[in-house]
């Protein structure tokens, strides 16, 4: 038997499980089992979601799993409706990724009503990162939050410290800088308990104090970020006293002197012989390259202003 021959084969038996469920949902209701003809219309639903998804044929597949799922809910099922809206989702996904979204969020709802968090908060992560991949950021941000709250009801600490740093890296890369700082300290105060992950903290705290660095702004009239940026350099010391002698916080206060003199220079050799040492992903590329655009602006100004100054004594001399 060909893959063809194959396909058509379940195909043509999922449509016969249809049928033979709508045929079940007609048949007279037993006194004494008034519920027994809707348990073997999802049963066959069942069968013709499984056969549609071997056929290839995915949004019937879906179609079946989402029949299955809302007569579970009316039998007051909600555990094996939640699972007929997942692989409904997972079905549909194939071939609708955004349509998906709708029984992915209706599984991790009922999945919350029975106490289910972890595997609610599963679910949500997996939605935040299909919003990730259709560039929605703010509702991924949100959705990656609402499964790091899951996550932390169950005392889930390592998959809770994941959802809150993606969100806070994207909110990084959105120039929401206070909300993802908030993100990253709350994610270094959980890897402070763990001997293992508190290792990591001083690069998290490069990554935040990097935040404070690119909100920048006229360098001449002082930065305020970078006041900022030493108070709370102070605080995370307390919260890993490693991060006091670390190089990510020699680095930080390097740069910020750089920067205060406007000194391109120097800005790039800081930034390469650092590289060398702890590469740099394209999050903190980023700020730092708003950091560069503060220097060059302020000696654009600082040029400006000596060529105004040069043109006035040329003027008195001519006079």
């Amino acid at each position: 038997m060909t893959e063809l021959e194959r396909n058509r084969k379940y195909e043509k038996l999922g449509y016969h499980h249809l049928a033979a469920a709508d045929r079940a949902l007609r048949q007279i209701t037993l006194p004494n089992a008034p519920k027994l003809k809707f348990f073997d219309a999802v049963d066959l639903w069942n069968k013709s979601g499984k056969c549609f998804a071997i056929a290839g044929e995915w949004e019937e597949s879906a179609h079946s799993f989402s029949k299955a799922a809302e007569f579970m809910v009316k039998l007051n099922k909600p555990h094996e409706a939640a699972v007929f809206w997942l692989k409904s989702a997972e079905m549909l996904r194939r071939v609708d990724p955004v349509g998906s979204m709708v029984p992915y969020n209706t599984a991790a709802k009922l999945y919350l009503g029975l106490d289910r968090f972890a595997t609610a908060a599963n679910i949500t992560r997996n939605l935040a990162e299909m919003l990730e991949e259709f560039r929605e950021w703010d509702n991924a941000v949100t959705t990656y939050e609402k499964a790091a709250e899951y996550y932390d009801s169950e005392h889930y600490n390592a998959q809770c410290c994941v959802c809150l740093y993606k969100a806070g890296y994207i909110l990084a890369l959105l120039e929401k800088f206070d909300r993802a700082v908030a993100l990253f300290e709350r994610v270094a105060s959980i890897w402070r308990e763990d001997n293992l992950l508190r290792m990591n903290i001083p690069r998290l705290f490069l990554r935040a104090g990097l935040c404070y660095i690119a909100q920048g702004g006229a360098i001449a009239k002082g930065l305020y970020s970078h006041e900022v940026l030493r108070y709370k350099m102070k605080q995370w010391s307390t919260i890993d006293y490693s991060f006091e002698y670390s190089r990510e916080r020699m680095f930080l206060d390097n740069m910020m002197d750089i920067i205060l003199n406007a000194d391109l220079n120097l800005f790039a050799d800081h930034i390469f012989n650092f590289d060398n040492v702890a590469q740099f992903d394209s999050m903190m590329l980023k700020m730092l390259a708003r950091a560069r655009y503060d220097i060059e602006e302020e000696l654009n100004i600082r040029e400006e202003a000596r060529f105004r100054h040069q043109q006035e004594l040329d003027d008195e001399r001519s006079k």
